[in-house]
């Protein structure tokens, strides 16, 4: 048994290189798709109503006006953080998955089976990603942050307005002037929302990837292809996008109020500007209802957002995510699984096995 352990565990090498791999792969998703990521989280904190032409009209009049380079708005941000992220995310999943295997093997064989036959259930798989989406997020929350806020402010900000802190110049600019005008709480604003929200995400997305591909390595007997696993997920990322959706609302909501209550009344280089450009509602109207103040919780975010709109307004934004989520989901485990043999590294349900 402690041989097998030594055998299949992952070098500290090995296990830093998962890492990396982990945060090149949640790159490339995340640059990918950047544009829809940036057009959904703008309707997120708007009270205008999403669809096809009016996500369609905010693009083209984007890049007509600001540049194609306006579609990946924030995105430095985005990277910044979701390299770290997904190393954590991708890696623990993998890591959380071979510690749960070894678990199972060890405990069939202290009871006389075989334990090279021990098999992860349906509930190892959602565990080890609910873990990892937990873990992930508490990292690197506060990129997070900075990332959506600088989604909603205009492209080029004004010198005035990142003095007067309306605007940021950049993602660290952003973390030093939140730390100073609201605090360490300020920085994980929304915070609660999102690990309640990842736990149903993560679980299901992880999950269902990771069963899919059990299922073709049984029926098929050999590993999936790179469009095979695409395919798995596409289609854990359709199932865990909409599963925790509502709270990714909530949390948008939470990140932004504050930021955009403050920028209430200014000219209109501020962050009105975007709504203006789409004929969206003025941020300052979208705010007077169903955004969060300073002080609000999930709870009572959740229930504004409500009252103010009704409940079709946490699903704001879904249909863009729709289209995102696959693509981006199926892009990272794709490009994690493509570099992890081209590295020699097993998947964390084969690591045991080798």
């Amino acid at each position: 048994m402690a041989e097998r352990r030594r055998q299949s565990a992952d070098t500290t090498g090995q296990t830093v290189l998962r890492f990396l791999l982990g945060g090149v792969a949640g790159t490339v998703a995340k640059t990918v798709t950047a544009p829809l990521d940036l057009t959904k989280i703008r309707f997120q904190v708007s009270q205008s109503p999403v669809s096809v032409r009016l996500v369609l009209e905010h693009v083209v009049t984007t890049a007509r006006r600001s540049g194609v380079g306006a579609l990946w708005q924030g995105n430095g941000a985005a990277a910044i953080r979701v390299f770290p992220y997904a190393a954590v995310q991708l890696a623990t999943n993998d890591l959380l998955t071979a510690r749960l295997l070894r678990y199972r093997q060890d405990a069939a064989a202290l009871s006389g089976a075989t334990g090279s036959a021990a098999t992860l259930t349906a509930l190892d798989r959602v565990v080890a990603g609910a873990g990892a989406g937990v873990v992930s997020v508490l990292a690197t929350y506060p990129l997070d942050l900075v990332r959506a806020r600088m989604a909603v402010q205009p492209s080029r900000p004004s010198p005035e307005a990142v003095k007067r802190g309306l605007a940021y110049s950049g993602p660290a600019q952003a973390l030093l002037q939140i730390g100073r005008a609201e605090g360490i709480a300020g920085l994980f604003r929304g915070a609660p929302a999102t690990v309640v929200g990842i736990i149903p995400y993560s679980a299901t997305s992880f999950g269902v990837f990771s069963s899919l591909k059990a299922s073709l390595r049984r029926r098929t007997g050999r590993e999936p292809t790179t469009l095979e696993r695409m395919g798995c997920g596409a289609l854990a990322g359709l199932l865990g996008q909409t599963a925790g959706y509502p709270l990714d609302v909530v949390r948008r909501r939470q990140q932004t109020g504050y930021f955009l209550r403050e920028a209430e009344g200014v000219s209109s280089s501020s962050v009105n500007d975007w709504h203006q450009r789409v004929q969206l509602p003025a941020a300052g109207s979208a705010l007077r209802a169903g955004t969060a103040s300073p002080h609000q919780g999930m709870l009572s975010t959740l229930r504004s957002i409500v009252a103010a709109e009704g409940w079709r307004a946490l699903w704001k934004g879904v249909s863009i995510n729709w289209f995102k989520g696959p693509i981006a989901v199926a892009t990272s485990f794709a490009v994690f699984d493509a570099l992890k043999q081209a590295a020699g590294l097993a998947d964390g349900d084969q690591a045991s096995r080798r």
